[in-house]
Protein backbone atom coordinates (compact mmCIF):
# COMPACT_ATOMS: atom_id res chain seq x y z
CA UNK A 1 0.00 0.00 0.00
CA UNK A 2 1.32 3.48 -0.38
CA UNK A 3 0.44 6.41 1.67
CA UNK A 4 -3.17 6.99 0.61
CA UNK A 5 -3.98 3.89 1.27
CA UNK A 6 -4.22 2.55 -2.13
CA UNK A 7 -2.17 -0.96 -3.56
CA UNK A 8 0.21 -0.53 -6.00
CA UNK A 9 -1.09 -0.75 -9.93
CA UNK A 10 -4.71 0.14 -8.93
CA UNK A 11 -5.76 3.96 -9.74
CA UNK A 12 -8.69 5.56 -7.64
CA UNK A 13 -11.67 5.39 -8.22
CA UNK A 14 -11.78 3.14 -11.89
CA UNK A 15 -9.95 0.29 -10.15
CA UNK A 16 -11.96 -2.96 -9.69
CA UNK A 17 -11.46 -2.02 -6.10
CA UNK A 18 -14.43 0.56 -6.30
CA UNK A 19 -16.33 -1.86 -7.70
CA UNK A 20 -19.46 -2.93 -5.03
CA UNK A 21 -19.59 -6.52 -3.98
CA UNK A 22 -22.59 -8.12 -2.61
CA UNK A 23 -21.92 -9.90 1.20
CA UNK A 24 -24.38 -12.47 2.83
CA UNK A 25 -24.15 -13.01 7.13
CA UNK A 26 -25.55 -16.90 7.92
CA UNK A 27 -26.15 -15.92 11.36
CA UNK A 28 -28.04 -19.86 12.32
CA UNK A 29 -29.69 -23.18 11.01
CA UNK A 30 -32.67 -24.29 11.46
CA UNK A 31 -33.27 -27.72 10.97
CA UNK A 32 -37.48 -28.29 10.09
CA UNK A 33 -39.54 -31.50 9.36
CA UNK A 34 -41.20 -30.91 5.98
CA UNK A 35 -44.34 -30.66 7.49
CA UNK A 36 -43.48 -27.40 10.08
CA UNK A 37 -42.04 -26.16 6.90
CA UNK A 38 -45.57 -26.41 5.01
CA UNK A 39 -46.94 -24.58 8.00
CA UNK A 40 -45.19 -21.74 8.25
CA UNK A 41 -46.96 -18.90 8.67
CA UNK A 42 -45.73 -14.75 8.77
CA UNK A 43 -44.73 -13.57 12.29
CA UNK A 44 -43.80 -17.35 13.35
CA UNK A 45 -41.05 -17.81 15.91
CA UNK A 46 -38.31 -20.92 16.05
CA UNK A 47 -36.91 -21.59 19.12
CA UNK A 48 -36.16 -25.25 19.59
CA UNK A 49 -35.23 -25.55 16.30
CA UNK A 50 -32.44 -23.76 16.13
CA UNK A 51 -29.57 -25.85 15.88
CA UNK A 52 -26.48 -23.20 15.17
CA UNK A 53 -27.00 -20.10 16.36
CA UNK A 54 -24.51 -17.08 17.55
CA UNK A 55 -22.15 -16.45 18.22
CA UNK A 56 -20.40 -17.50 14.95
CA UNK A 57 -21.62 -15.54 12.32
CA UNK A 58 -20.43 -16.40 8.65
CA UNK A 59 -19.65 -14.14 5.93
CA UNK A 60 -20.27 -14.71 2.67
CA UNK A 61 -19.24 -13.73 -1.06
CA UNK A 62 -21.21 -16.09 -4.02
CA UNK A 63 -21.31 -18.72 -1.16
CA UNK A 64 -17.71 -18.09 -0.67
CA UNK A 65 -16.77 -18.37 3.13
CA UNK A 66 -15.11 -15.05 3.31
CA UNK A 67 -14.82 -14.43 7.18
CA UNK A 68 -16.38 -15.66 10.37
CA UNK A 69 -17.19 -13.35 13.79
CA UNK A 70 -19.89 -12.24 16.16
CA UNK A 71 -22.60 -9.55 15.62
CA UNK A 72 -22.42 -6.56 18.14
CA UNK A 73 -23.90 -3.57 19.21
CA UNK A 74 -22.25 -0.02 18.08
CA UNK A 75 -24.13 2.86 19.06
CA UNK A 76 -27.59 1.25 18.98
CA UNK A 77 -26.89 -0.56 15.64
CA UNK A 78 -25.81 -4.32 14.81
CA UNK A 79 -22.14 -4.98 13.70
CA UNK A 80 -20.26 -7.48 12.36
CA UNK A 81 -16.85 -8.01 14.34
CA UNK A 82 -14.64 -9.84 12.31
CA UNK A 83 -12.81 -12.63 14.36
CA UNK A 84 -10.89 -14.77 11.45
CA UNK A 85 -10.85 -14.13 7.68
CA UNK A 86 -10.36 -17.18 4.92
CA UNK A 87 -8.31 -17.18 2.21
Amino acid sequence: MDAQGTQAGQSGGSSLASMPVELTLHVGTVSLPLAKLMEMSEGQTFTDEVTSFFPRVRLHSSNRLIAEGELVRVDGRVGFRVSKIFG
